[in-house]
């Protein structure tokens, strides 16, 4: 007896196998019962009976990965017969695995770029592999430029927090992979709409008056706002926005300086719309304000030593930071930019802008480059960008959005480089995180989540919670605080 039949297969599927019993004259065993054997993964017995050409064919399905062995025993004229054995390996039936990359920070109206990467865990087991984008959560509509293609712009119609999805199908399955949060900002150029003052743009402090334009008159509607840095820490000044004249008061004392977006959404009993500014807040006039610095270790290097300092800060209590709320490390560097790419710094307890003014040439190509805000002394630059690095770092104006020269994707510095007005040159990456400071004597501080390490190599080490606040300060002696 002869035994044929698949030698790999997928688990879950079938496998076919077929016997040829002849006699030893070659004559074929007609209406022979036999029993198909099947030990490994997948152990069972499938009787048969050979048909007129003494043949038999027989199926089953894997349902463990593995590799099973098959042979067919029979009695022919009172004698035991056996088939020769044959191996099937059942392959893991596994769904197309998913990857996806692609802008999680972009202001309106630019669309969104994603790629995502779909593989076969099992070669082409699968066989073919289709896709599908999806929007799973936003306040508008996301529209797919290439819905079933895996690189895809998306647009947004509204700003806000956005979730979407790819899915990913197989003759095996299929498999689905959120991605975001997407964060979509305003259009820089926002209109005013319904509020005549402050301005779009402007520099404020102190008490500022919020004001409806000249001949509006609210019948209902709501007056928040938001820091550029946290689109969802919305906060609501005015429940019940009604009226014309002041329907509201921003007051800058109890708000750290930085961008911030007010947003009115209102009707006038014909229709209803919404009205935005961005405001710059600005000055040292925060009454009430409470900070204070604690020092708890102090490593020797020279130049520069390694010094772990707590920061408690009123304005920011409400906030988890190194050592919990309102705590933070006292060498850190706090970075907001803002929807025209000015860029704050709260560095060594003083908070500062330094202005988006690329230079430009008389081809239209731009150079990032920022202007202090007045009193603020030092200088400021982005070397390297999402656009390029050093003379590739380049931009295009659209409107009033610089985006890059090649690509035009909307510009995004990954590289700061901050030199305060002693010579001290602090680098800072695109997400804020300090990473060395360096003083005129060339003496470096290297600074990263897990600790400090000095000019000399000493290490202050940190240990983190889940939550990312410091529980345990190692110094260089193996001293544990």
């Amino acid at each position: 007896m002869v035994l044929t039949g698949t030698g790999s297969t997928t688990q879950g599927q079938q496998a076919t196998f077929q016997l040829q019993a002849k006699d030893e004259t070659g004559a074929p065993l007609t209406s022979l019962p036999v029993n198909v054997r099947v030990s490994g993964v997948n152990p069972q017995i499938l009787p048969a009976t050979t048909d007129n050409t003494g043949t038999a064919t027989v199926t089953y399905t894997g349902g463990n990965s593995g590799v099973d062995f098959v042979q067919v025993a029979a009695t022919v004229t009172g004698q035991a017969a056996y088939s020769n054995q044959l191996a099937i390996t059942w392959i893991g039936a596994l769904v197309p695995q998913i990857s996806v990359v692609g802008d999680k920070l972009l202001q309106l109206p630019n669309p969104g770029l994603y790629t995502a990467t779909v593989t076969d865990p099992v070669a082409l087991a699968g066989g073919a592999i289709t896709v599908q984008w999806t929007q799973l959560s936003g306040p508008g509509t996301v529209t797919f430029e290439h819905p079933t293609q895996p690189t895809t712009h998306a647009t947004y119609t509204a700003p806000g927090t956005y979730m979407l999805q790819i899915a990913a199908t197989d003759a095996l399955g299929s498999n689905s992979l959120p991605a975001g949060p997407i964060t979509v900002q305003p259009p820089v150029n926002t209109a005013q709409g319904w509020i005549g003052s402050p301005l779009d743009g402007s520099h404020v402090s102190g008490q500022v008056p919020i004001t409806v334009a000249t001949a509006i008159t609210l019948t209902a509607g709501t007056l928040t706002y938001y820091p550029a840095a946290n689109p969802t820490a919305v906060v609501t000044l005015t429940p019940d926005t009604t009226g014309s004249g002041q329907i509201g008061t921003l007051d800058t004392t109890l708000l750290n300086n930085g961008l911030y977006y007010v947003l009115l959404s209102a009707t006038d009993g014909t229709k209803t719309m919404g009205s935005g500014v961005w405001l710059n807040v600005i000055g040292d006039y925060k009454p009430g304000r409470v900070t204070t610095t604690v020092t708890d270790l102090l490593v020797p290097a020279p130049g520069m030593p390694i010094q772990i300092s707590r920061t408690y800060d009123s304005l920011v209590r409400n906030t988890t930071s190194d050592f919990g709320y309102g705590w933070s490390l006292g060498i850190k560097v706090q970075l907001e930019i803002g929807t025209t790419n000015d860029i704050t710094l709260t560095l060594n307890g003083q908070r500062r802008t330094f202005y988006f003014a690329p230079t430009g040439t008389v081809l239209g190509i731009y150079t990032p480059a920022y202007t202090a805000e007045p009193g603020m002394f030092g200088t400021l630059t982005s070397p390297t960008s999402n656009c390029g690095d050093g003379i590739t770092n380049m931009l295009v104006k659209t409107g009033n959005i610089y985006i890059c020269a090649i690509g035009y994707d909307l510009y995004q510095p990954q590289t700061l480089i901050y030199t305060d007005p002693y010579g001290r040159v602090y680098t800072i990456d695109g997400q804020g995180n300090l990473n060395t400071v360096k003083d005129v004597a060339g003496n470096t501080l290297t600074v990263a989540s897990n600790g400090i390490t000095g000019p000399n190599g000493l290490i202050a080490k940190f240990d983190r919670d889940a939550q990312g606040r410091i529980t345990q300060i190692t110094d260089p002696l193996l001293n544990a605080y």
